[in-house]
């Protein structure tokens, strides 16, 4: 098996850009006049602003306390496998919720739904990667 690197300091810099960017177009949004911008519950520039603080965390953590990476075909199967079962069962339970929505409307805000299918997602994609890394 041939194993490959990857470099999380190169990458950092990227997300420098992009967190700069985000906290910049929300800052723009704000001064002129669209950060009153109402999407569903959620305010446009909230939402920059947590993206872009989010994404700076994450950069930085990277730079200072990154490195390489090493990973394999296995580990990369077991991506493959987990993040295809994880987006058939989002598509699965966004199915469900629309036929339930149908027969009965809910009473959820955007972001609340949103927020609990993100969490859900990733908890779904832990346990699964979990449950066949010790299968394989």
């Amino acid at each position: 098996m041939k194993t490959k690197t990857y470099n999380t300091k190169e990458q950092a810099k990227w997300k420098f850009i992009f967190a700069i960017s985000m906290i910049v177009l929300a800052t723009v949004m704000e001064i002129s006049g669209y950060g009153n911008t109402n999407v569903g519950g959620l305010y446009l520039t909230a939402w920059f602003y947590t993206i872009g603080a989010i994404s700076l965390v994450i950069a930085v953590k990277n730079h200072f306390y990154g490195g390489e990476i090493k990973y394999d075909e296995r580990v990369q199967m077991l991506i493959l496998k987990a993040s295809r079962f994880t987006f058939s069962w989002l598509i699965y339970v966004g199915l469900v919720l629309m036929v339930v929505a149908t027969i009965n409307p809910m009473k959820v805000d955007l972001m609340t739904m949103s927020s609990f299918m993100l969490f859900s997602v990733i908890i779904v994609y832990k346990l699964y990667y979990w449950r066949i890394s010790k299968k394989y």
